[in-house]
């Protein structure tokens, strides 16, 4: 897949209602199961799952982010 068609697909993800809403509450999820763990154990099985996601987020926003500036540059 070509950058520029893979920045639209990044964004049509990221702000796609249905997609947001689901990582939302799996982010709540395991934000509050974190919180309520009672081993350290889970909580670092808890922790981990929450860096995951943010990850996924966090590579959908870079090749977004990746496109935009090799427009700027051009």
């Amino acid at each position: 897949m070509d950058p520029t068609r893979r920045a639209m697909r990044a964004r049509e993800i990221m702000q796609d209602p249905l997609i947001k809403e689901a990582l939302d509450g799996i982010e709540q999820h395991y934000r509050d199961s974190w919180a309520a763990a009672k081993t350290v154990d889970a909580r670092e099985g808890y922790w981990h799952q929450l860096h995951a996601l943010r990850a996924f987020k966090g590579q959908l926003q870079n090749i977004l982010d990746g496109e935009m500036i090799a427009k700027a540059i051009q």
